[in-house]
């Protein structure tokens, strides 16, 4: 959308005649705020009080409120602030309304100080969005005792609710606010009522928004009237409904459904210009009749006629694909049935036309199918509503036709999905779920009762079906581009993009289960053991089992993780569980299709590996000719009958089509019937009015509904008498049959955890499913097994199956936050490298990824704001900008139209570029610190990297902030950047700084180094709103000491002593800091070197807010002492001319004659015996450097590959560089010391691909093997790799991408573009797998290594890895020496030299360390000298090679003599290219 458009939109609605005449101008209100407003707004008593005790005044009530909104964080769809400003500026505000508290009061009394902080702040935003206007300030209701579910106390809330209110008092009188306190009245409200006020404890029922609507009405006005109206007057109803009317048309014009096509990222500006001011126009008119009835409401105003209109898409050619609208008979021959299959029709809307557009289906306990229907889909045309329907069908003669309809609901909006519940449905509607009740039995409902609200309608085909978990909770799921912020008795839950979430009906409470990057979720099926399957709308099926781990918002499953298969776009699939259907399908999947191709398929699923894969025998069942068969959903009716949904639509898709698209059909609907021929079908079992004794018998019913039902039904039976029932029967439960897992899972859903004995039984089944099932259970079970649940999880995981594993991960991944025991579990957890498991356990690992972070949107940028004057090294694609600040102060950095940014301020990461597309625009609130603050952005590499630069920094009301100056021009610019980053380093020579990031639950380090038995002054900052501490403590007790806080804060006097609990484990500690402030000491660290905890002991945070300061040996520690030896004699070489041995190249000229590099070349699988010479032969002939090639070989001399035997490692003695490629190394004493003299001396070392775990010393009580890459002594902790390259593989490595399947990209590090080891460097690539890499601060990263898709240079990013650290320097000190520098990457197999950038970048590196910089030429020839063919993928004994390091002399030696490998060769590059390489 143009950024002019919203600019003129308004002169485009005065014309229209939507903008208000000034001719008796009406009083004009705003209401902001959370649920409480939607709901006030919703009922209409409020408003309508406020209408009859002024009438004079013609007030105009806007609701502005958004459920789950606080005043410091309220979440929204990208550009939905341009919006939110065209709406807003309709209309000149008189007063403005403000209900907020309640979501902020679940912070506790700690949060009190940051609530009043961002307070303060909202007040000036919306002072300054409304001057002149009135400003009241609202406090939130009281909770109430409630029988409906289990709700946290009543009293400890009301406690902290009405500290919230104090506080909103203090704030208010400070701003000049008027206060309104209906918090008091509404206690007293509670306490007095014989009927319950809140459906959820805190959240008001009609009868409860009545109450408090005239109690509220009241604190406004001083009007005597109020106490006389009469409720119930038919005249105070009609004004009611009236007002409700019109909080339906603002909602529609301020928050939209399919918001996205309105004013996101698909949005059309003619549907908006047609639409948007339409609502609005229409909300007036209603104004106008709610004027009129208010002013006597002795009779009943008539409903004014509301015109309807709607965006006209301009005429298009027919679209390809497009379905036709045929009779049911006409579309029964366009069907492709399968063999021994046949169809029928079920129902149509020819026959009944209330089936428009059917989505969810399933059946009954009396074996009638009920559908869904989406008649308004996508959007209600403006001036309709929605009438959407929940339809019942039956077949009472038995002919597989429907013969009976029952609208069992109507008037729905954008009903999606629903799931049986007692005495009804829960259903899922635009942004609630609600409980639609039949309390008298007839089949129509009549009452609707909310169950939560907060989900996001942004896209509305996006919130997938209903389903219930074998435990009973209802799985609820948010899509693409929604933000979902839920509120709920225990506390706000906020989602971002596609979600499940699980609702639970005996605690109201709400929780996250899983986050993917797959987009759209929809069906989920489980099976009979309680495994589930979900369908997304790409038509990709995953295994949920995999995906089941808790993760902080925002933190996503990646999406190979769990995928089964695919056929095509859908939405629609099922477990197949039907005794009509062959035994080999059960438990198979049927899926639909309906974009691109229109086909029903089965397709069987075997468990290999742990995980669900395609099996063998899969069968296209149905297809159609006629692309309006939109098969979207499944179920297996009670007669074993596959019965299939069928949207029937020409047109299916989103983006492509315009929401008033003519070909859009709002009449037709079908349900179809699969059966087999000849084969009996099944019969129905009586559910509905069977006894308890029948229901349980149906549990273990062969068809997966029936076992549903059964539980279902029992829901309606008393809870005792299930329980006592359920009890009786354990003793007969086999533990290899249904039955008890079916009892476990009743057990589960009644919350009633007393039969431990049948969860043990069911872990030793035989069943490898019911184990399965079982070790599942572990999560509900565990608070009362306590230890005895974490000796269960460790025999489980012992056992090795595969699938057991997966499900204790994402038990421990749900139960982390409740018992150290699991967050332990998950770190020390392992598994095959590149399994699922593997990748199961990181993304378990991710709970110390910070959340998302607090948002509110700006409606208006002046252009002012605008950044430029960037530091950029030449190069857009990166850049540092300097502001300072004469002040600390609040302000909004914002980014438009380029989804590939990534940007950080003061060294805190922002924002991250996830490859998605979608998200071109967004906004940061931050805080911007007195004096100067670093800006900076860099871009993610595409194909077509977006080099648009479009950054602004405002304050809250979008004007550039005052007190800001930038630099005058780029050498002051440069000074000003120098000088912020010296003053912000982390350790110094006599300082160490430490701060928490905002909002990300982190310290800004995560680790940092210091000297053994120095005195620092240690500062620590608290720049996030929530309190925090920081303790040192000693090695290996962080989880001791964080157990301490956790029991020490449910003791009195706690927050007086900061949290910190008495121990002599914590060396250091600071009080609670509050936000914005900071603590200095003098510390003075160990002795004795180590790896030291850093940790907040705030309630809750030492689990996620750690860092670790690395104690290093003092330099004079080690001076004159001499290491013990063992001596071990190497084999003596049988060769008599050392030169067979070694491998020399003279440089004759250039500028590294008289530097001496020694290459030692041994590892296993990638090939250094061919990198080594090739890269020695380059720096030999074109620079003239004397280069040295040691390798590992066998007793006759032949060059082999991970080889401990090396000769001539005494020409180490006057080696200027030490240039490694080694792997898991043990060599003998005199090998060692050569090496160990050379580290003293401070040499500098270049370490290549597996260096970094150069050795495994089998010696572990010798004094070599602390350069083991295992050695976890504090001396010399992860070995050589971590303490001399900075990288341990087995600790902070591994592989991150498919090894020798996926290649990496190879990116300068954009701010390290200037390095000297980036001179000339570009288009980097490495055929090696992409490596992990976890470096400390001390490492200066300089390129960055983005995995990729396939093995090719031109393949694309594998956009569910994030880049790795692929090359930095540091420096050593070893022993004392004099310090030595170093240059480590964890690439260099022979294949990535191949790429000119990679080798250039080594060359360089080479040049640095040999204190050459000032030499590096960025276009100097560095192609090989001589053939070079490298070999490609692993090192097999078959490619032995009896190859001497002589037989690779002089400049025309093949490298390496293997003429076989050139083929392999050629897989990558053509001959041309690797010619192109080759120079002489």
């Amino acid at each position: 959308m143009k950024p002019l458009f919203f600019s003129l939109l308004f002169l485009a609605a005065c014309q229209l005649g939507y903008a208000q005449n000034a001719k008796n101008k009406p009083s004009v209100t705003f209401l902001y705020g959370n649920s409480f407003v939607e709901r006030l707004q919703e009922d209409g008593t409020f408003e309508a009080f406020l209408h009859v005790a002024e009438p004079n005044k013609r007030h105009k009530l806007r609701s502005f409120a958004y459920s789950g909104d606080e005043v410091g964080f309220r979440i929204r769809p990208e550009k939905f602030g341009e919006h939110l400003g065209f709406i807003s500026n309709q209309l000149t505000c008189d007063r403005v309304i403000m209900c907020f508290g309640m979501n902020e009061s679940f912070a506790g009394i700690e949060g009190i100080e940051a609530f009043k902080k961002d307070l303060n702040i909202y007040l000036e935003i919306i002072k300054d969005r409304h001057r002149g206007a009135e400003m009241i300030l609202v406090s939130p209701t009281a909770v109430e005792k409630s029988d409906v579910g289990v709700f946290p106390n009543v009293e400890n809330r009301n406690a902290d609710i009405k500290a919230y209110c104090d506080a909103m008092k203090e704030v208010a009188a400070k701003h000049d606010v008027f206060w309104v306190d209906l918090f008091t009245p509404s206690q007293k409200l509670f306490s007095g009522s014989e009927e319950p006020l809140t459906f959820n404890s805190l959240h008001l029922n009609s009868t409860g928004n009545q109450r408090i609507a005239e109690v509220f009405a009241n604190l406004l006005v001083a009007s005597a009237t109020l106490k006389d109206i009469n409720l119930a007057s038919e005249g105070f109803n009609s004004l009611r409904k009236m007002v409700s009317r019109k909080a339906y048309e603002t909602a529609m014009a301020y928050r939209p459904a399919n918001g996205i096509h309105y004013y996101g990222v698909r949005a059309r500006s003619y549907e908006y210009t047609a639409e948007i001011p339409h609502h609005l126009h229409l909300a007036d008119l209603i104004d106008e009749a709610i004027w009129k009835q208010a002013s006597d409401l002795s009779r009943v105003e008539p409903f004014p006629e509301l015109p309807t209109n709607q965006a006209v898409p301009s005429p298009k050619a027919p679209k390809k694909g497009l379905g036709k609208i045929l009779t049911s008979e006409q579309d029964l021959k366009t069907f492709t049935v399968a063999d021994g299959f046949e169809v029928n029709l079920f129902a149509s809307s020819e026959d009944f036309p209330e089936l428009i557009n059917p989505l969810q289906i399933n059946f009954d306990a009396q074996g009638r199918l009920w559908v869904v229907t989406f008649a308004s889909y996508p959007i209600p045309i403006p001036g309709t509503l929605s009438d959407d329907k929940v339809l019942i069908f039956e077949d009472t003669d038995g002919d597989g036709k429907a013969d009976k309809r029952t609208v069992f609901a109507d008037r729905l909006k954008l009903p999606d999905g629903f799931v049986f519940y007692r005495d009804g449905i829960i259903v899922s509607v635009a942004r609630q779920l609600l409980w639609l009740r039949d309390t008298d039995g007839d089949d129509v409902a009549d009452v609707s009762q909310e169950l939560f609200r907060g989900a996001d309608d942004t896209d509305t085909h996006h919130g997938g079906y209903l389903a219930r978990t074998p435990q009973g909770q209802v799985v609820y799921c948010e899509g693409l581009f929604h933000r979902g912020q839920f509120e709920t008795p225990h506390g706000l839950v906020r989602t971002k993009d596609a979600t499940a979430l699980y609702w639970d009906p005996h605690t109201h409470s709400l929780s996250i289960e899983r986050q993917t990057t797959t987009p759209n979720p929809w069906k989920i099926s489980y099976n009979k053991w309680g495994e589930s399957v979900q369908m997304f709308g790409g038509g990709q099926l995953l295994d949920c089992e995999l995906y089941n781990v808790s993760t902080p918002v925002g933190v996503y499953s990646p999406a190979e993780l769990g995928g089964l298969f695919g056929y095509g776009k859908g939405c629609g699939m099922a477990h197949v569980s039907s005794t009509h259907f062959p035994e080999d399908w059960q438990g198979g999947l049927v899926t639909g299709h309906l974009l691109g191709k229109n086909t029903v398929h089965f397709t069987p699923l075997e468990l290999v590996n742990g995980t669900y894969t395609k099996g063998n025998g899969a069968l296209q069942i149905l297809s159609s000719s006629n692309a309006s068969f939109r098969p979207v959903d499944f179920s297996f009716g009670l007669d074993g009958a596959l019965y299939v949904s069928d949207f029937y639509y020409p047109i299916i898709g989103h983006a492509q089509h315009s929401i008033r698209d003519k070909n859009r059909d709002y009449t037709n609907g079908r349900i179809w019937r699969v059966t087999r021929k000849g084969v009996e079908l099944s019969k129905a079992p009586e559910i509905k009015d069977a006894s308890m004794k029948e229901l349980f018998d149906l549990l273990t019913h062969p068809q997966v509904r029936v076992r549903e039902l059964a539980r279902e039904q029992l829901e309606n039976h008393p809870v005792e008498k299930v329980l006592k029932m359920a009890k009786s029967m354990v003793s007969k439960a086999d533990e290899n049959g249904p039955l008890g897992l079916e009892l476990l899972w009743l057990f589960e859903r009644a919350k009633d955890f007393s039969q431990k004995d049948l969860l043990k039984k069911l872990l030793v089944s035989k069943s490898p499913e019911i184990r399965h099932a079982a070790t599942r259970s572990i999560r509900w079970w565990a608070p009362v097994l306590g230890k005895e649940a974490h000796q269960l999880a460790s025999n489980l995981w012992q056992t090795g199956d595969v699938r057991t594993q997966v499900a204790l991960i994402s038990v421990a991944s749900y139960l982390r936050d409740r018992d150290t025991f699991w967050q332990d579990f998950i770190d020390n957890a392992e598994a095959e490298p590149n399994t699922k498991l593997a990748t199961m356990i990181e993304l378990a690992r991710g709970y110390r990824t910070p959340s998302i972070k607090p948002e509110f949107p700006l409606l208006k940028v002046d252009p002012s704001t605008k950044l430029s004057g960037w530091l950029t090294g030449g190069s857009a694609e990166s850049g540092t900008l300097i502001v300072r600040s004469d002040r600390k102060q609040e302000a909004v950095l914002g980014f438009r139209s380029n989804s590939s940014l990534n940007i950080d301020l003061n060294y805190v990461p922002l924002r991250r570029a996830t490859g998605s597309v979608h998200m071109r625009n967004g906004q940061f609130n931050v805080t911007l610190e007195k004096g100067d603050n670093q800006i900076r952005y860099f871009l993610s590499r595409g194909k077509r990297p977006n080099l648009l630069i479009d950054l602004y920094l405002a304050n809250l009301i979008g004007n550039l902030p005052e007190g800001i100056t930038f630099p005058a021009d780029e050498e002051e610019h440069r000074k000003w950047n120098s000088a912020y980053d010296a003053a912000n380093a982390t350790v110094t020579a006599d300082r160490i700084r430490i701060k928490a990031v905002p909002s990300k639950m982190a310290f800004n380090a995560k680790e940092f180094r210091v000297r053994a038995g120095h005195t620092y002054q240690f500062t620590f900052e608290n720049p996030d709103h929530m309190l925090h501490n920081l303790l040192i403590v000693k090695p290996g007790k962080a989880a001791v000491v964080g157990a301490m806080a956790d029991t020490m804060a449910a003791q009195v006097g706690a927050m007086e002593k900061h949290f910190i609990p008495d121990s002599d484990l914590i060396l250091f500690s600071t009080p609670q800091i509050t936000y914005g402030e900071k603590f200095e000491a003098k510390f003075t660290t160990p002795e004795k070197p180590g790896r030291y905890p850093v940790l907040c002991t705030f309630p809750g945070h030492w689990r996620m807010m750690t860092s670790m300061m690395i104690v290093e040996k003092k330099q004079t520690e080690s001076a004159g002492k001499k290491t013990t030896l063992i001596k071990k004699a190497s084999p003596k070489s049988p060769l008599k001319n050392k030169g067979d041995e070694i491998l020399v190249y003279q440089g004759k000229s250039g500028p590294g004659v008289g530097k001496h590099i020694v290459f030692i070349a041994s590892d296993h699988e990638y090939h250094s015996e061919e990198t080594c010479p090739a890269i020695a032969r380059i720096l030999a002939k074109r620079f003239g450097f004397k280069c040295t090639v040691l390798f590992g070989q066998d007793d006759q001399g032949h060059i082999k590959k991970g080889s401990n035997y090396i000769p001539g490692m005494d020409v180490l003695a006057d080696a200027d560089l030490l240039f490694l490629f080694l792997r898991f190394q043990d060599w003998k004493a005199d090998q060692m010391e050569h090496l160990i003299s050379y580290l003293k001396r401070g040499g500098p070392v270049i370490g290549l691909r597996t260096t970094t775990h150069a050795f495994k010393i089998k010696d572990k009580s010798g004094p070599y093997a602390r350069f083991s890459d295992d050695y976890k002594g504090d001396d010399f902790a992860y070995g050589f790799g971590k303490q001399i390259l900075g990288l341990s593989w087995s600790k902070y490595g591994g592989h991150y991408s498919r090894n020798h399947l996926q290649s990496v990209r190879i990116d300068v590090v954009p701010e390290k573009s200037k390095h000297p080891i980036n001179l000339g460097v570009r288009d980097g690539w490495a055929y090696g797998g992409g490596y992990k890499a976890v470096l400390g601060d001390e490492c200066d990263v300089l390129a960055m290594a983005q995995p990729l898709v396939d093995i090719y240079p031109n393949s694309e990013v594998l956009t569910e890895k994030p880049p790795m650290p692929a090359a930095w320097t540091r420096s050593y000190q070893f022993e004392g020496g004099p310090v030595g520098k170093v240059f480590t990457t964890i690439y260099g197999g022979s294949p990535d030299i191949v790429n000119g950038g990679f080798r250039r970048m080594l060359i360089n590196a080479v040049f640095w360390a040999s204190d050459l910089a000032d030499k590096i030429d960025p276009n100097a020839n560095v192609n090989f000298v001589g053939p070079f063919t490298p070999t490609f993928g692993r090192y097999t004994p078959a490619r032995e090679r009896l190859v001497k390091p002589s037989d690779l002399a002089g400049w025309t030696a093949e490298i390496f003599p293997h003429s076989e490998m050139k083929e392999d060769a050629k897989r990558l590059f053509t001959q041309k290219q690797l010619d192109q390489q080759i120079g002489e």
